[in-house]
């Protein structure tokens, strides 16, 4: 789980575990983004689709992802809620042979509070938030539901 706003939203990252050609060690990456929000997957991006958002419903740079956008360009989706608001953004990076290296996510939150990481850390979880990597996602994925 990379980010939890509870009844609202939650950003998941895939990683994905490979021994580098490079280094010859052992590497964990993010490889793919799933968001769902309101209880429904909106979004699912990652190297698998040349990182372009899929799923029915998808939203990206904030209209419907009709057409495929440049192979590995960066993108971001965008969400609001009363006094809240998220734009998530992911950029898919690749070596110079094209290998994945793994997908850089940037979570952006406004929110009217007057301390805005207090609030954070009362009100929603994940990684991100809470500098919790053990946090894992236990729901189903798209397609297991």
């Amino acid at each position: 789980m990379l980010y939890e706003m509870p009844g609202k939203l939650e950003a998941i990252g895939h990683v994905r575990s490979f021994v580098s050609s490079s280094t010859n060690e052992a590497t964990d990456i993010v490889d793919e983004l799933l968001i769902k929000y309101n209880g429904e997957w909106q979004l699912q991006v990652g190297y698998g689709n040349q990182c372009n958002a899929s799923l029915p419903g998808a939203i990206q740079n904030g209209t419907a992802n009709d057409q495929a956008g440049t192979s590995m360009a960066p993108s971001h989706s965008e969400y609001a809620w009363d006094e809240e608001g998220l734009i998530i953004s992911w950029k898919c990076a690749v070596d110079e042979q094209g290998s994945p290296q793994g997908m850089m996510v940037v979570f952006n939150k406004q929110v009217s509070a007057p301390d805005q990481y207090k609030y954070e850390q009362e009100h929603n979880g994940g990684i991100c938030s809470a500098c919790n990597a053990a946090q894992a996602y236990t729901g189903k994925l798209p397609g297991e539901e």
